[in-house]
């Protein structure tokens, strides 16, 4: 059986899972693939915070894991905080005049402890396409991290 995560609504992301596809025993229990898909979602929470990536946590707490087939599981990012995955796994680069807006900017800030003139500073670059947001990849690097909780939970799953 393998196992196949998606990151549904980051689709260069689903690359990465598609390098990643685990081989995993064919009596390994329906709980067992759960705690693996919780696993992936905890892993991904996990490097947004090593990453220093986490602001509101909005994205943090957005993902979802689904099992959508008996070897398929679907990891999600849902909601509003779906616009933001992929920006901070691949940055962005914004043409003069469609960046973030300044209100989006100042909220980040305030939650990040960035002082105004900084952040002003900051959202000018993005917003007249001077600098561009540079990425902070964090789903490969979640998936080398949930390998050794996978592992475990095959263990203890395999009759």
């Amino acid at each position: 059986m393998e196992l196949k995560v998606e990151i549904r609504g980051v689709d260069k992301v689903n690359n990465m899972f598609d390098r990643k596809i685990r081989k995993i025993p064919k009596d390994l229990s329906q709980q067992g693939l759960d705690e693996i898909a919780m696993a992936y979602v905890t892993a991904l929470q996990r490097q947004l915070e090593i990453n220093d990536s986490v602001a509101s946590g909005r994205l943090s707490n957005s993902f979802r894991a689904q099992r959508v087939e008996d070897n398929t599981v679907h990891v999600s990012v849902m909601g509003p905080a779906a616009r933001y995955a992929g920006p901070l796994e691949y940055g962005a680069t914004f043409l003069p005049g469609e960046g973030p807006p300044w209100n989006k900017i100042r909220q980040w800030a305030d939650a990040k402890g960035i002082e105004h003139h900084k952040a002003f500073a900051i959202w000018r670059n993005f917003y007249y396409g001077l600098k561009p947001m540079k990425a902070h990849p964090y789903v490969d690097k979640a998936m080398d991290m949930a390998r050794k909780d996978i592992n475990s939970i095959i263990k203890r799953h395999v009759d």
